[in-house]
């Protein structure tokens, strides 16, 4: 196929493309072009997209025009807002806790939005000295409020080898800068919550939820980090785990299992829809009803870019599955990416962003050009090894997606990721099963101990498997850092590689017609 029939099959990813080229150059330029002036070019190109009608080339160049112009505009927009004013000095500022003050060394660390002072309205990362005498930092939890005297600092990145951006990604999550509180400069207090914003209330209700659920964990005798991997896997809450098992989790390629995705959505959406079923109108409430479950979920794990981008995509596969199209495909990717990237243009610097696309588009153009790698003499054989190729040639296409990005961000390369998804997958569907069971069976206490006696070995094992794989020789490939240039021209290669490997397969079945 042409490359430009190939765009106009899928009209969506150009229009994805044309926004993301926006959004680049108005991260690039956007204080240099005042934001009145990039509003009359947007407008400007809109009214020559709707005039050249007749003309449909033409018109399609308008429109990419037009999107791109919208996307520079938005990123400058994005930009003005965000650039708050830091003050050097002190001042008494009144905020709430909304993240679960964790113990970091001498320091108990947390999220704070602020109420009143000279950050009202932002939210801001807190270091608050442990007092070793009194212990008041042991009371704090999630919805107090406090009243504290400090000064604010922007916040700053670690020194790295890589190409992570930690200032960026902080602020991609809302933060607007940092500030270290001592001891005796912070008090609990009584706040009226109804100033904050709506979304804000609402999601620190959803924080709330997640403590207790988490408690149910804690109740049944999990402990350090099999609670941890738990934690991490069913309610996104990544907070307890430990270096050395997040660095077992990277080395044995299992990272996404950690972090919640479309594999934990897919799982979830798949058990609704097995339960509720139905056929006719009953389906299209049912639907609804799942939708609007994973809805709550993403909510209450805290709607980060993977699982944003998965819910969405479950949302148009639910609609165009009732409307009887294509329901996985590149348009619907494309429609993802252009929604997520209209709500938060800072997402495109998003590294689980990328990273979570990137895994899909490679798993949509590549699963079934790998798939047939493998004789169908032999998958007809067994239905087991028909599985066990599939589940293969979707980390493969995942793998080959993602790797240069993982070695751009972080000099790293997995060597025995499909040895680590072999049983990491099966295991993951039947850790979220179980703990959806454990949750439902609050009624029947000694049900519930039975339950969480399995979940605590399946994720035992678990933990065990990837801590044997990280042990074996040549478990991943360090200090491969790449550079911009570099990344690019992988990804260049490997579309070349699947072109010609696609030509070569037309030009091998057209040879054996004739």
């Amino acid at each position: 196929m042409k490359v430009r029939d190939w765009l106009q099959l899928y009209p969506l990813f150009r229009v994805a493309l044309a926004l993301i080229a926006g959004l680049v150059a108005g991260d690039s330029f956007g204080f240099v072009v005042p934001t009145w002036l990039w509003l009359a070019v947007t407008s400007s190109a809109l009214l020559i997209a709707l005039a050249s009608y007749r003309w449909k080339t033409a018109q399609g160049v308008a429109i990419l025009f037009t999107v791109m112009c919208f996307g520079f505009l938005l990123m400058t927009m994005q930009k003005n807002r965000l650039a708050v004013p830091i003050p050097k000095e002190e001042h008494v500022s009144e905020a709430v806790v909304m993240t679960t003050p964790m113990v970091r060394g001498k320091v108990v660390q947390c999220d704070l939005y602020v109420l009143s002072g000279p950050l009202s309205g932002q939210k801001v990362r807190a270091s608050i000295l442990r007092d070793t005498v009194e212990r008041r930092y042991e009371a704090l939890k999630v919805g107090d409020g406090i009243r504290f005297r400090s000064a604010f600092q922007p916040i700053q990145s670690y020194p790295s080898n890589s190409h992570f951006n930690y200032q960026r990604w902080m602020a991609i999550r809302g933060y607007r800068a940092q500030t270290f509180i001592y001891h005796r400069d912070w008090a609990q207090c009584q706040l009226d919550l109804t100033c904050m914003p709506r979304f804000e209330r609402l999601r620190l209700k959803a924080q709330k939820v997640r403590e207790k659920l988490l408690s149910h964990y804690a109740a049944h005798g999990f402990d350090d980090q099999d609670y941890a991997v738990l934690a991490a896997m069913t309610l996104g809450e990544k907070s307890f785990l430990s270096k050395q098992t997040k660095e077992v989790f990277s080395i044995s390629g299992a990272s996404h299992v950690l972090a919640l995705s479309g594999l934990h959505l897919s799982i979830i959406y798949g058990l609704l829809v097995l339960v509720l079923g139905g056929r006719g109108l009953r389906r299209v409430f049912s639907l609804a009803f799942v939708v609007l479950t994973v809805w709550v979920y993403v909510f209450l794990t805290g709607m980060s870019s993977s699982v944003m981008r998965s819910a969405i995509m479950l949302t148009v596969y639910s609609l165009v599955s009732l409307l009887n199209r294509d329901k996985m495909s590149l348009n619907a990717l494309s429609l993802t990416a252009i929604v997520m990237l209209l709500l938060h243009p800072l997402s495109l610097w998003d590294v689980g962003f990328q990273l979570s696309f990137m895994a899909v588009a490679a798993i949509l153009l590549l699963y079934r050009p790998i798939e047939r790698w493998m004789p169908e003499t032999i998958l007809d054989k067994s239905a087991v090894v028909r599985k066990l190729w599939g589940m293969m040639a979707v980390s493969l296409a995942a793998q080959i997606g993602t790797a240069p990005l993982v070695a751009y961000y972080f000099g790293r390369f997995s060597c025995y990721f499909l040895l680590t998804n072999l049983l990491a997958i099966p295991l993951t569907v039947l850790i979220l099963y179980t703990s959806c069971l454990l949750f439902a069976l609050s009624f029947a206490p000694l049900l519930q101990n039975v339950v969480a006696v399995a979940l605590t070995w399946m994720t035992r094992v678990l933990n065990h498997y990837l801590s044997f794989l990280a042990s074996w020789p040549g478990a991943s490939v360090e200090g491969s850092h790449i550079n911009l240039w570099q990344l690019a021209l992988m990804y260049v290669i490997i579309a070349c590689v699947c072109w010609v490997a696609s030509y070569l397969r037309q030009a091998y079945a057209r040879s054996r017609i004739m």
